[in-house]
């Protein structure tokens, strides 16, 4: 029992103490006594709290778990990546083991986060497969995105192969192929001395002439949007002159008309102290007609023009 729930328990036991003799005189205070009896009782019996345990995942899969492939499967992000498990376990004889599925000849690490990246596949904790779905990796923005991140990868001393979910669906022995060849039997000499891996927390330096370049292209995109928007603003000008007059001599044109209405609605006594207040105003004035008063430059839409752009 906690410090406030034996505070409680001590209050209700002190109104009990209190009330009980009063039952003597007023009967019905019983009924009081006994409800905060029963309610000091129920405080006592104070329910125990279930554990409950997270779920498990295929980190927490064994060997001798009958559903270790259930919880790798649920693991993956994507039907190819299962169907690419799947595979991977039934041509290399894999099993569970500290989180990830290992045989004597591979290691295989699902769902491997490293830096902000996480990848699908890390096998032999160097070689990484990726599965690429039409859907995240076909437009060109998905494309550089990968390639990037493809470089970033082999920055640290890894090695990266990207397979089409296609192949993976249709071809699985191809995939499996590959695979092979990629992690298994690579083309690089085993003489060749092997690179080492770059430490995690390390820069990556770019030449200074990349900076160069890349402020470069930053000066000529901006130049180009500054000379984009003249061209549209100076395009557009004389049809949003053309709108705005228009809309000002409309505005007149119904200030007008109410003027005369109110004066259509003015008592004769009133209308003609308003005419000879007119005549004296506009005496020596010629008159101009209404047609000469609202004329304004008709609007014309745009030609079309070359600039893709600025057409938009």
């Amino acid at each position: 029992m906690n410090g406030k729930s034996a505070g409680k328990l001590w209050v209700r036991a002190g109104l009990i103490a209190i009330v009980l003799p009063l039952c003597f005189i007023f009967p019905y205070v019983l009924i009081v006594v006994l409800i905060l009896t029963w309610l000091t009782f129920l405080d006592f019996i104070e329910p125990k709290t279930k554990t409950v345990l997270p779920p498990r995942t295929w980190v927490d899969a064994k060997p001798d778990d009958s559903d270790w492939l259930e919880l790798f499967l649920k693991g993956c992000e994507s039907p190819a990546e299962e169907k690419f498990l799947q595979s991977m376990v039934k041509e290399f004889n894999l099993y569970p083991s500290n989180g990830a599925l290992i045989s004597p000849a591979l290691s295989m690490e699902m769902q491997f986060t490293f830096h902000n990246y996480r990848f699908d596949f890390v096998l032999n904790s160097k070689y990484i497969v990726e599965i690429d779905g039409a859907t995240y990796h076909s437009s060109p923005e998905q494309v550089e995105r990968d390639r990037i991140r493809d470089e970033f990868s082999v920055a640290h001393g890894y090695s990266v192969l990207r397979i089409p979910a296609s192949i993976v669906f249709n071809n699985p022995a191809e995939a499996i192929r590959r695979v092979k060849d990629f992690a298994l039997n690579p083309t690089r000499s085993a003489t060749e001395p092997e690179p080492e891996p770059v430490a995690k927390n390390s820069i990556i330096r770019k030449p200074v002439s990349n900076y160069i370049g890349d402020f470069t292209k930053g000066v000529s995109s901006f130049t180009k949007i500054v000379i984009d928007a003249s061209l549209k603003q100076a395009t557009i000008s004389d049809f949003k002159k053309a709108i705005d007059s228009e809309q000002i001599f409309l505005n007149a044109m119904v200030r007008k008309v109410e003027t005369e209405i109110r004066l259509m609605n003015l008592s004769p006594g009133e209308r003609k102290i308003h005419d000879e207040m007119y005549a004296r105003i506009t005496q020596g004035h010629i008159k101009k007609p209404i047609t000469e008063i609202f004329c304004w430059t008709p609007i014309i839409l745009p030609e079309p023009i070359d600039n893709e752009v600025v057409q938009r």
